[in-house]
């Protein structure tokens, strides 16, 4: 609903509510002021008792139950679940954190049972729940393990962090912390289908990570390179909604991210984000059914510079729709080039993004020979928006590149294809079976194909 300044919002309550606090939570969204109003009580059936609250000052040292008469637990420092022990959180608990210091390591287990509509919440004590980084959060140490079951995490300076192969996360929300997750390291597995892959194997499993500076941020490792996400929402965040990027300062990385199923939307810069420069990090992608949509910047933007560009990609039936720069973008400076390379767009759609639908960039600084490989095939290109720029734009220098456009459907374009090469570089283009249609308000071949040498 959107009121204006003089209107009002009123909603009627026909039944008494019994609460512990109550909070008006300002917020807004997209320039629009509102006000969220946060009730905060007991289920009608829990008995009361003469204790408030259940204030925890140590580690936990052995097998814990925290359950709902308990809460909310209150936590003013940093505690441990030591080794061997197992923290249990029942679904209704409410953790709440009163210092900037206080947060949760987990050397032990720490298992979170809540259940639709009764989820476990670890907050700050500050009432207002959009002001982040006001207490470290929940960390994965070496030996534990982190199940998150339909739990709330808010306001910590990194909500969940860690080794993912310690870490599961299903059906839960992350939200006003300055990153919500924050990964390293991955699983062995090498499953390349969606229907391979047991639920167990999943990191991230239908949760979302929105309303933060980051969404979340990752790295696999060279012995375990795989991490796999599904149904997931990275949007709404400050700057990023997804960041590959070597946080954890590893001396080498290998990442093959497996994204299913997922939102990457209204992030303010990049819905997903791979910068590099001089680090070696080895990057694959493989991308299904998700959504990059109205971010600020680029829908997925890959960037490289000084090693060789070895990020591969395969980013299938998936939509970038009114990003504020480009849909997908690919750019690669490198000094030590000494590979070949094969990525592939298929079955996706590019709508409205501002600037370019898809931008292939590479340049190569040194005299060995680069082969780069591109398949287009299946994808749908459609509402381009600046007058002056093309739908596919290429650029290469110094490098043999090869593409191939099958079976594309250009419609209502300002331009189809820019290629752009120097002398020293070779572009080989097979072009079968594609659509242009209403390309500069009418089917025009001198706008459907331009090249500079």
């Amino acid at each position: 609903m959107k009121l204006q300044a003089k209107e009002m919002s009123k909603y009627q309550i026909h039944k008494n509510i019994m609460t512990r606090f109550i909070v008006f939570n300002p917020v807004e969204y997209r320039w629009y002021p509102s006000m969220r109003v946060e009730l905060y009580g007991c289920k009608r059936n829990d008995v009361a008792s003469n204790d408030i609250s259940t204030i925890i000052g140590t580690n936990i040292e052995y097998d814990t139950v925290w359950i709902p008469s308990q809460s909310p637990v209150i936590i003013d420092r940093h505690i441990s679940i030591r080794p061997l022990a197992t923290l249990t959180i029942q679904a209704g608990v409410s953790v709440i954190f009163t210092s900037s210091d206080a947060g949760i390591d987990v050397y032990g287990t720490l298992k979170v049972n809540g259940i639709e509509a009764v989820e476990t919440i670890f907050t700050s004590s500050f009432p207002v729940t959009s002001k982040k980084e006001q207490w470290k959060g929940i960390s994965h140490q070496p030996g534990g393990n982190i199940s998150l079951w339909y739990a709330v995490v808010r306001q910590a300076n990194i909500g969940i962090q860690g080794d993912s192969i310690g870490i599961h996360l299903g059906h839960s929300n992350i939200y006003s912390c300055n990153t919500g997750i924050q990964l390293s390291g991955g699983t062995t597995s090498n499953a390349t289908s969606e229907h391979e892959i047991s639920v167990s194997t999943f990191t991230i499993l239908h949760t979302r990570s929105v309303h933060n500076t980051y969404g979340i941020r990752l790295h696999g490792s060279v012995q375990r390179p795989h991490i796999y996400i599904d149904h997931a929402g990275f949007s709404f965040n400050n700057k990023h909604g997804l960041v590959i990027a070597n946080w954890n300062d590893a001396s080498s990385t290998d990442t093959v991210l497996h994204l299913y199923n997922s939102k990457l939307n209204d992030n303010s810069e990049s819905g997903l984000l791979s910068s590099i420069s001089y680090t070696k990090l080895l990057l694959s992608l493989v991308i299904q059914n998700s959504c990059f949509s109205r971010n600020g910047e680029n829908g997925l933007y890959l960037f490289s510079s000084y090693y060789e560009p070895t990020a591969i990609f395969d980013i299938s039936y998936s939509d970038f729709e009114e990003n504020g720069y480009n849909g997908v973008e690919y750019k690669y400076r490198c000094w030590y080039c000494d590979l070949n390379l094969n990525n592939s767009l298929r079955h996706n759609h590019f709508t409205h993004n501002k600037r370019f639908q898809i931008v292939l960039s590479l340049t190569n600084h040194d005299d060995k020979p680069v082969i780069m490989n591109f398949v287009l095939a299946n994808n749908t290109i459609e509402k381009h928006s600046y007058n002056e720029r093309y739908a596919v734009s290429i650029g290469a220098n110094r490098l043999i590149e090869c593409l191939k456009s099958l079976i594309i459907l250009f419609y209502d374009l300002h331009g189809g294809f820019e290629i752009n090469s120097d002398s020293d570089s070779s572009v080989q283009v097979n072009m079968k079976n594609n659509i242009f249609e209403n390309i500069y308000g009418e089917k025009c071949p001198s706008s459907i194909f331009q090249t500079q040498d």
